[in-house]
């Protein structure tokens, strides 16, 4: 499923129709690009950093980076 169509059905379940659908989908859609630019900024950042640590949130994954290999630090895989 779209991100998009995702979005609509997030927004019909929550009982917005007509022109209120309209606007917040045009709202939530609007903020796809960013937030997908900002997670890429952050791991690029990441890829070139020096002590290769990171956490995303709920995911809490951290890696180690050994100079050649990234390595995951939690053992969940």
């Amino acid at each position: 499923m779209e991100f998009a169509e995702q979005i609509m059905l997030d927004l019909i379940n929550q009982g917005y129709s007509g022109n209120d659908l309209r606007e917040h989908f045009k709202e939530e859609v609007s903020q796809i690009r960013p937030a997908m630019e900002a997670i890429l900024a952050e791991a690029k950042l990441v890829a070139v950093s020096e002590s290769g640590y990171a956490s995303y949130g709920m995911f809490s994954m951290k890696w180690r980076n050994d100079g050649r290999n990234r390595k995951r630090l939690d053992n969940s895989r």
